[in-house]
């Protein structure tokens, strides 16, 4: 008998102890707007998730060894040579001991998750089961949207669903996520109807959420996914029946979808209003043409009109394509090994446990303000060996996804993970730093992530996975 299958106490086991541990990590983070409404504050939820999956990993550690926990090793890596670059830069800098362990923490997020769920004594039948509880769950945060709109309208600022009342960044990537799985499943089962009808109410959160750029991952994502399929067969040398033809039905209901998706962004999110009289004011003629100045602005554009000066008037900020620019210019201008390891990890970070907490200090240290990726503070942390570091660990996590792939060409898990990867490259190079702070995305990511490297030709789509 398997040792994760032997009884602790009467009917428990490693495994169902495994599995209420990971369904409580779902639970948590598919509620925890529900909980900061309720007055649990988000950090402590955070603090709960990553409590809850690092016992996963200490009672996956006590199961049998498997393959799983040398790949979690090998996986972690990237991040793990990453993180003490930070921790060896910060302490010769002499930054403080709490600096470096928030730092740690953030970076090393992926590691946690990743490694609890791939290492995790779960059973086949059973991670099916957690895939149906995650399905419960998206479904709920179709519905609270939904109902969100029919009260309030459209809103970045709260009921992201029950996923947050703040973090409205989530209300992007979140969805950006799932379109990608559900793409996958209409490819793979050669269900495209039903499947742009999940597409449409997954994208209508996005919508929801006051998310303009919505309209652009609506098509973006489901051509990554076809893009996938074709090599994925071709390189599989998968024999598909009338493969030009599922193509064809496919594109035409992507079509379908992003006109739907961008004609409603259009009429219900005010910033792309046609008759937005902040278009006006900001000089621009058009929704494009208010996107980019939107995201191309300087601290003296129109759109930074202020009373008060650049130093007391946060508001004013970068767009994030320039913010990024100059973040690589600025890098690139340092000292060659600052440029290449960094000041130290946590050097940017603002924290209510450290002297700069809820201030400006992107702005104080280097003289940019604005929405950005983490890449932009990893810069000026960790350097570009740091980045390239963080980067590689993509890359592995995309090439061992496509391995799983070849050997199970019809894991929808697989073929959606593999885009979620991309929405998190997104995330990190140029939206925002929601993906590793927010005790919500990455522990479903990971979740997915490693139930698909765990699937091999004997978990395929039609079992469940």
């Amino acid at each position: 008998m398997e040792l994760s299958r032997l009884p602790l106490t009467g009917w428990v086991t490693l495994e169902r102890v495994a599995t209420a541990l990971a369904s409580a990590v779902l639970a948590v983070c598919m509620i925890n707007g529900l909980l900061d409404w309720a007055g649990l504050s988000p950090s402590y939820s955070r603090v709960l998730i990553e409590f809850l999956a690092a016992v996963l990993l200490l009672v996956s550690f006590l199961g049998a060894r498997t393959p799983d926990r040398r790949g979690a090793l090998v996986l972690s890596a990237p991040l793990l040579a990453a993180t003490v670059i930070g921790v060896v830069v910060a302490t010769l800098n002499g930054a403080k001991s709490v600096e470096q362990v928030l730092f740690a923490r953030e970076i090393l997020t992926p590691v946690l998750f990743l490694s609890a769920f791939l290492c995790a004594p779960v059973s086949d039948a059973l991670r099916r089961r957690l895939l149906g509880l995650l399905a419960i769950l998206v479904a709920l945060q179709v519905f609270v949207c939904a109902l969100k709109f029919a009260l309030f309208g459209v809103n970045e600022k709260a009921w992201i669903g029950t996923m947050t009342q703040s973090a409205g960044q989530l209300g992007l990537l979140m969805p950006a996520m799932a379109l990608g799985f559900a793409w996958a499943f209409g490819l793979v089962r050669a269900r495209i109807a039903l499947a742009a009808t999940f597409a449409l109410m997954i994208a209508a959160v996005g919508v929801v959420s006051e998310k303009r750029a919505t309209m652009f991952l609506a098509p973006a994502i489901p051509m990554l996914t076809l893009t996938i399929w074709l090599l994925v067969g071709r390189f599989a040398r998968i024999r598909r029946e009338r493969p030009s033809r599922m193509a064809l039905h496919y594109l035409v209901a992507v079509t379908t979808v992003s006109a739907i998706v961008g004609l409603g962004s259009l009429v219900v999110i005010p910033s792309l209003n046609a008759e937005n009289p902040k278009y006006v004011l900001y000089g621009t003629h058009s929704v494009i043409d208010y996107i980019r100045v939107y995201l191309t602005r300087d601290y003296d554009s129109p759109m930074n009109i202020s009373k008060t000066s650049i130093d007391d008037n946060q508001n004013i900020q970068l767009g994030r394509l320039l913010l990024l620019k100059r973040a690589v210019d600025l890098s690139l201008d340092q000292p060659l090994p600052v440029a290449l390891t960094g000041h130290g990890g946590g050097w940017l970070l603002e924290h209510r446990f450290l002297p700069h907490k809820g201030g400006d200090v992107l702005y104080d240290r280097v003289g940019l303000r604005g929405p950005s990726g983490l890449l932009v503070r990893h810069l000026f942390e960790i350097g570009w060996i740091g980045v390239v570091l963080v980067l590689a660990w993509m890359f592995a996590l995309v090439t061992l996804l496509l391995k799983a792939l070849l050997k199970a060409p019809e894991s929808v898990l697989a073929f959606g993970a593999l885009t979620s990867v991309a929405v998190l490259l997104f995330d990190y190079t140029f939206y925002s730093e929601m993906t590793w702070n927010s005790g919500v995305f990455m522990p479903i990511f990971a979740l997915l992530a490693a139930f698909a490297l765990r699937s091999g030709p004997e978990c395929r789509l039609e079992r469940g996975c």
